[in-house]
């Protein structure tokens, strides 16, 4: 029998909050309520928050996005899906690369989660 009380509990929350750069490096943090997760990235060449952010808002669209954040060494890879309402963000980081985007060895699962309800708030 369907319970909406139970349902909303099982209901996992995906808060991610973006801090501004500090010394050339860009921050995130990543709760889902009993896991945290601090991920960070150099903001440049390429500005990695505004990479997130612009991925995160594709899906009100897209079913698929991704953002890479370089790391030393390694890079991270944020795979990002949506299937109507409901969001996946899973976090690989692939310890050798031979130029970002082309990856070596394999990936390790640092963060996974899908999120059942409302893609994105009105305002984030």
């Amino acid at each position: 029998m369907h319970n909406p009380k139970k349902d909303a509990q099982e209901i996992q929350m995906l808060r991610i909050n973006l801090k501004n750069p500090e010394s050339g490096w860009a921050f995130a943090y990543l709760s889902d309520g009993s896991n945290e997760l601090t991920v960070t990235g150099p903001y440049s060449p390429v500005d990695v928050l505004r990479d997130l952010v612009d991925a995160l808002q594709s899906l009100q669209t897209a079913e698929a996005a991704d953002s890479c954040w370089s790391q030393e060494p390694g890079e991270l890879h944020w795979n990002l899906r949506r299937s109507g309402k409901d969001i996946e963000v899973e976090i690989l980081e692939f310890s050798e690369i031979s130029f970002p985007g082309h990856h070596r060895g394999k990936p390790v699962s640092v963060f996974s989660l899908v999120r059942i309800g409302s893609l994105l708030p009105d305002s984030y």
